[in-house]
């Protein structure tokens, strides 16, 4: 059964993950990681879909810690916690287009991280309680590991 959460998005697209289910490894979220989706991540992905007024494709939303370490995903990701997407919206424009233009709205959208990765987006939220760090990088792959530089750059 698919729940609707907000008016664009349901609840799988936060938590399914194609890797998952190909190597069963069971992602489904706990009762703090699923909060943070339906009051934090879910609903400033609204936002974010509001604002670019074109559809959203989330590549990857929340992360058990076994499928964040099967992905090489960071031992401190947002993702961890239901606190993060990677997402494109090609009729939008490029991931570098749709950084750019989120990083206009960050701190109104109360972004932590925003990052070009390149082919996605990756915005992270911060938790309740907690203040946005308003961090904006552009991910650079050397040798299959990010390395990171501030802003958003070719």
């Amino acid at each position: 059964m698919i729940r609707q959460i907000t008016l664009d998005f349901s609840l799988p697209e936060f938590t399914y993950s194609q890797y998952a289910e190909r190597h069963n490894i069971n992602n489904t979220p706990s009762h703090q990681e699923l909060v943070n989706i339906l009051n934090i991540t879910a609903p400033r992905a609204q936002q974010i879909r509001d604002l670019l007024g074109k559809p959203m494709l989330i590549t990857s939303g929340y992360r058990c810690y076994a499928l964040n370490r099967a992905v090489n995903g960071a031992l401190t990701s947002d993702h961890l916690s239901g606190l993060a997407i990677d997402f494109i919206a090609p009729k939008f424009g490029t991931p570098k287009e749709i950084a750019q233009f989120l990083q206009k709205h960050a701190q109104n959208l109360g972004i932590n991280q925003l990052i070009y990765e390149g082919t996605w987006v990756h915005v992270g939220f911060a938790g309740v309680g907690q203040k946005p760090k308003g961090e904006i990088l552009t991910a650079k792959f050397k040798n299959g590991k990010a390395q990171y530089e501030q802003g958003i750059t070719a």
